[in-house]
Formats: structure tokens, C-alpha cells, sequence
């Protein structure tokens, strides 16, 4: 079975999938596209405590990778959660890897540690460290990437620079 055509009405496949500021996909134009990407995840060999992560810009490309990532594997979904942040337009998160844990720095300005796992996600910590000031449609966004240097996390926005530490404390 093909990943785009998957559930997908026979009548609709040259109905609109997909798009971004410089290329729009039909469902039968993003089938191919899908597969490659799919069969390229797969020949790489992943073994169940192996971690992939997806760093790319806002744009039909990222979801071409996230949509094969979640794909490539077992064809199913095997978790997923709606607590990292607001679910919406322009909602975004910075991820991190961080030795068995990871750091996630989200658009509404809250760094997050967390772990993600074949059996879900774990949240150890979470703070507020800046406003989002950033107008995206309707809603303030922080989306400027954290920078990490010496155990502390370095997060803006239009307004102000932060500095946290992460260390533990006594």
C-alpha cells in the first residue's frame, strides 16, 4: 500500500494534500515522494533503541519527513502526545537531544525536560523562561532556537535574552 494513498478516497487523489509558500502537492503528486522517502528511512537499518530526529524548516518538506518518519517504522503510530504545547497554526518546538533525555523549547517560551521513548513521553521538568512576543496568525509565538553553553539554555524573543541554568540543584 502506498503511504499518501492510504485512506485516501480514489475521487479525491488529485485534490490538494499539501503546501507551502513555493510548492503545492496533490495527494497522487506526494504518493512518490512519500514512498521514497519511506523506503530510504527503511534501509538504514533501525534497531528499536535508535533515535531519529528531524531538523528542518517550516515547510512541505518537514512534513514529508515527519509523515515518513511515523511511516517508516511499523505503518502505525505508536504514540503521541498533545501536552508539549498549544496544538495549532504556528505551534512549533526545538528539540534537543541531551544524553537519555531531551531539552524542548517551545513557541510559548517553556523549556522542557523530557524523555522520548518506543513507550511514550516522560516529562521531568518544565519552566516558563520567556514571553513569546512574535505576531503569528492570531497568537504570540517565541521562535527564535535556544543556544545551550556550559549547563545553561540562552532563549529570546523580541524583547529580551534570557539565561537559565540547568544544572541540578543541591
Amino acid at each position: 500500500m502506498s503511504l499518501a494513498m492510504a485512506g485516501v478516497d480514489p475521487a479525491r487523489r488529485d485534490e490538494f494534500a499539501l503546501a507551502d509558500e513555493r510548492v503545492t502537492f496533490t495527494w497522487r503528486a506526494l504518493d512518490p515522494i512519500l514512498n521514497r522517502a519511506a523506503n530510504a528511512l527503511n534501509g538504514l537499518d533501525f534497531t528499536d533503541d535508535r533515535r531519529v530526529a528531524v531538523f528542518a524548516p517550516n515547510s512541505a518538506e518537514t512534513a514529508i519527513a515527519y509523515v515518513a518518519c511515523l511511516e517508516a517504522g511499523t505503518g502505525k503510530g505508536v504514540w503521541q502526545t498533545n501536552t508539549v504545547t498549544k496544538l495549532g497554526n504556528g505551534s512549533s518546538i526545538h528539540l534537543t537531544p541531551c544524553g537519555e533525555a531531551v531539552f524542548l523549547f517551545t513557541d510559548q517560551g517553556d523549556i522542557i525536560r523530557a524523555q522520548l521513548t518506543s513507550h511514550g513521553y516522560h516529562e521531568f521538568s518544565r519552566a516558563h523562561l520567556l514571553e513569546p512576543t512574535s505576531p503569528f496568525g492570531g497568537k504570540k509565538c517565541a521562535w527564535a532556537p535556544p543556544a545551550y553553553a556550559n549547563r545553561h539554555v540562552f532563549a529570546r524573543n523580541d524583547k529580551e535574552l534570557v539565561c537559565a541554568s540547568l544544572a541540578a540543584k543541591p
